[in-house]
């Protein structure tokens, strides 16, 4: 499975992500609720696809247990409510 850069920054900002700089990478910090959630990730400036590895590293930051569920949350067929849900029942916000 290979995705885009600009898919993954469009799932990630279409659910509640705001960038917060960085100069080799951009940084993805979670808000809810007008707060910074400790949910983060980042996207390197020089990566154009993400696979392999670099997904897995994303779905441990993300917290998803399955590379399913990052694939489902990248093709927006997972809501930013039901993220926010799966995070509030592992505690993690």
């Amino acid at each position: 499975m290979v995705f885009k850069k600009r898919e993954i920054k469009s799932a990630l900002e279409g659910k509640g992500f705001v960038k917060a700089g960085g100069k080799s990478h951009a940084f993805y910090v979670l808000v809810v609720n007008e707060k910074q959630s400790g949910i983060q990730t980042k996207l390197s400036h020089g990566n154009i696809e993400y696979s392999g590895n670099l997904l897995s590293y994303m779905r441990k930051q993300l917290k998803f247990n399955s590379i399913n569920e990052l694939e489902s949350f990248i093709k927006c067929d997972l809501s930013e409510e039901d993220y926010i849900k799966i995070l509030e029942d592992k505690n993690q916000i």
